[in-house]
């Protein structure tokens, strides 16, 4: 029964395979703690731990006892500290009684798995047609490499054993006696017409490399402490590691044979370099140490499949077998949008935690938060907190496009609603971004890689950890907008081109450059030509608008231009033009090149490569709001001001890589998409866990805060600290504290453990009196309000 149930060199395989593989897996679930770490060190760590427990424990009762003269508090505390001293020692004795058992446990059933897997590959070694010589080469192999796992490590012997009996039987298959007589051979033509690949001592190296790269990004993972420290040398146990590398590489070679396509070991080494590079990048979050990961793993990408042409070419099996190509679209299409839930809820809940954990700051999150209950009210977008009055949202920045969004607020009558909306509209975003790559008639599995870069791409999700703010609805209206104009479709890009211009006083700029684009680039001179001067005749009444109350210019962001005691758009284009040297400065400074990692690095720098270089003119936003300016946040992925530049730069990249050839093409967008996972997690990846991490264990004074806020009456003025403005939206008279400055209000909520110098000095005059502490706020009440 056996020999008929193994007579597929394939199920002999998997058979063998997955009684190693239980045995493994019991091993390092149910083996020594510690199998990782040198015993030696980890018995001398714990008891230094528990001498230093003494200590501590003695010092602080001696310190109690010299500053404490009561008796009987002195015998209480010695009490106290002799039954935790009892605790432990009882808790050491069941740890040193239990963990034997526990172990002895666990040897069982390691050996017993051990010994039928070694059982049955013996018999089945006699039962088949034998080949003695390689079995005997791989068994000395095997009992060479082991050797330094007896050492200490009974648990090693195990695991030698089994793999050496494994392989000693796999290796005696007819199939793989040929491939090893026929090492260097690639391929051998069989009777049957078919070509059967071999092996070569150049995948042979690829799958010790591979081996080599998952085994370190595993020890990586587990030691978490910085790839800087040479420390992490001495956690590693030679004979774990060996053993790793070992199995490793005979699992890599079992898929190699199962698949019985030489392209999977390549496929295969790409897989384990971004495992190695993500790896990496967990233990240092450093946006050039990424950006050196991304160039390394683009260099191997581009080798492997530069030697190795067809090894993508399963990707668009399907799509060249399909009848009908827009079915394939459908397809990747509803897949896009599922795959896009994914992101949108991260980062919802990520905003949220944000904001529920009192790090969203007043700019901008306390300003449109109070800016909707205003309108929900009275319909008119204003605020008390933008400015330190009761002014119009519009005098500052134009943006209608927030009353699109009114209704809904009306419904879900929060500030949590108002990070799920935009959260959703820039990952919603990608639907249009599907469309124009179909425009550009990429095909479908192309289409489908480059709508995932956008889902990961550091411009598009980083920026919205940083409140609320109406840049972020530019991808989803912008991208609809250049759909319909490039399908010609001239009512829906109208309605989308209204709806863009009203998201920003500075939109119209990306769409007078992309009219510009057009009329130069495409000679589409009648349509690009209404789509500039609309754009520009709307920018300057906008403008003329916000400069007449003298709220909303951005001067201040390119300071570096102006002599002193200019201003104005005329002064800042003609010094611009007069010294080009100033700007060639800025734009190559220092602080721009993480910028540019994270934006044109991520996706390989494919933008630049235009076969017309009119195409160049889409990168004029890119240049001027982004790097030609010293203001900080301009020109980092963490702030609203890249989404319009980022746009046009996606826009660039779809245009430059349909004209790519289609191996480049899925060359390009797998690099792409894996330096987008990289450099986002360099970016802020430590973000992924700690808002959620003080959401849970500071609940308790949270709710004590959120208690406290509420019962603040509705009427009542407020002066707060820019951290807790956001939770006071429903105040009709609400201002941020500024310390030049001190308002005459009912409440003063300012932060624990923050210093207010000017208010501490003078709120007893001022009348206030102190009420207490509440969660993490300090209340402070006029003496006439209580």
């Amino acid at each position: 029964m056996i020999r008929k149930m193994t007579a597929d060199p394939v199920r002999r395989i998997f058979l063998v395979w997955a009684l190693g593989i239980i045995s493994i897996v019991l091993l390092l679930g149910w083996g020594p703690a510690d199998a990782f770490m040198p015993k030696a060190e980890t018995a001398h760590e714990e008891e230094e731990l528990l001498e230093s427990g003494d200590e501590l424990t003695d010092g602080k009762a001696s310190d109690d006892d010299t500053a404490d003269d009561d008796t009987a508090n002195d015998n209480r505390k010695l009490s106290d500290r002799k039954e935790r001293t009892d605790d432990r020692d009882e808790l050491s004795s069941d740890k040193k009684s239990k963990e034997p058992v526990r172990k002895a446990s666990a040897w069982q059933i390691i050996e017993i798995c051990a010994a039928m897997t070694i059982m049955l590959c013996v018999g089945l070694f006699f039962w088949g047609s034998a080949s003695p010589a390689a079995a005997a080469y791989i068994t000395a192999i095997y009992v060479i490499t082991a050797l330094p796992m007896l050492r200490g490590q009974f648990f090693a012997l195990s695991i030698m054993i089994d793999h050496a009996a494994w392989m000693l039987w796999v290796f005696r298959m007819p199939r793989l006696r040929n491939q090893i007589r026929n090492v260097g051979t690639k391929e051998e033509k069989r009777p049957d017409g078919r070509r059967e690949l071999h092996f070569n001592g150049y995948e042979y190296f690829l799958i010790v490399f591979n081996s080599f790269l998952i085994v370190s990004g595993i020890c990586l993972l587990r030691y978490y402490g910085g790839v800087e420290n040479l420390d992490f040398v001495t956690y590693l146990r030679p004979a774990v590691y060996v053993t790793g590398l070992v199995g490793t590489a005979h699992i890599l070679y079992l898929i190699r044979l199962f698949r019985g396509n030489r392209y999977t070991t390549s496929r295969l080494l790409i897989a384990g370099a971004v495992f190695f590079a993500f790896s990496c990048i967990m233990n240092k979050q450093d946006l050039y140490y990424a950006a050196g990961l991304v160039l390394l793993l683009a260099f191997l990408i581009w080798y492997l499949v530069k030697d190795e042409p067809g090894m993508l070419d399963f990707m668009d099996r399907r799509d060249k077998s399909a009848k009908d190509s827009s079915v394939m679209y459908r397809r990747r299409l509803y897949a896009v949008i599922i795959l896009a839930i994914i992101p949108a809820a991260y980062f919802s809940a990520l905003s949220v935690a944000r904001y529920r954990t009192f790090h969203a700051s007043n700019f901008d999150l306390g300003i449109f938060a109070q800016m909707y209950e205003y309108m929900a009210r009275t319909g008119l977008p204003v605020t008390t907190v933008e400015r330190g009055y009761l002014l119009s949202h519009l005098y500052v920045h134009f943006s209608p496009v927030y009353y699109l969004f009114l209704p809904v607020y009306m419904i879900f009558r929060s500030v949590e609603s108002l990070l799920v909306i935009q959260a959703v509209m820039v990952f919603a975003g990608v639907v249009p971004l599907f469309l124009i790559c179909r425009h550009y008639r990429l095909k479908p599995l192309i289409t489908f890689l480059v709508s995932c870069v956008y889902l990961l791409f550091p411009a598009i999700g980083q920026p919205l950890l940083f409140d609320f703010h109406e840049n972020k609805f530019i991808p989803f209206f912008v991208l609809w907008f250049i759909y319909f104009y490039l399908e010609k479709k001239d009512i829906p890009a109208l309605v989308f081109l209204v709806l863009s211009l009203f998201i920003k006083e500075d939109t119209p700029i990306f769409l007078m450059v992309f009219a510009l684009y057009r009329i130069i680039g495409k000679k589409d001179y009648k349509r690009g030509g209404i789509l500039l001067a609309v754009s520009a005749v709307y920018f300057a009444a906008v403008m003329l608008f916000i400069g007449s109350h003298g709220q909303g210019l951005v001067e201040g962001h390119y300071s570096m231009y102006y002599l002193e005691g200019e201003s104005g758009l005329a002064a800042l284009a003609r010094n611009i033009l007069l010294e080009p040297g100033r700007v060639l400065a800025q734009v190559f400074d220092r602080e721009n090149l993480g910028y540019i990692f994270c934006t044109l690095g991520v996706l390989l720098f494919v933008p630049l490569l235009c076969r017309d270089k009119r195409r160049l003119i889409l990168l004029i936003p890119y240049v001027a709001f982004c790097l030609m300016t010293a203001y900080p946040s301009q020109h980092d992925v963490g702030y609203q001001y890249t989404y319009g530049p980022a746009v046009l730069l996606l826009l660039l990249f779809i245009m430059n890589l349909s004209e790519l050839e289609r191996s480049t093409q899925y060359v390009v967008c797998l690099t792409a998409l894996c330096a987008a996972l990289i450099m986002s997690y360099a970016y802020r990846g430590e973000y992924s866990y700690r808002y959620f991490t003080e959401w849970y264990e500071n609940r308790d004074e949270i709710a004590e805060a959120d208690e406290l806020i509420a019962g603040i009456p509705s009427g009542a003025s407020v002066t707060a600290d820019g951290l807790i403005v956001p939770h006071l939206s429903k105040q009709q008279e609400l201002y941020e504290y500024d310390n030049e400055e001190l308002y005459e209000t009912d409440y003063y909520l300012l932060r624990k453990g923050i210093r207010y110098p000017r208010f501490s000095r003078n709120y007893r005059e001022m009348g206030y009196e102190y009420k207490g502490t509440t969660g993490n706020i300090r209340v402070y009440l006029l003496r006439h309000c209580t």
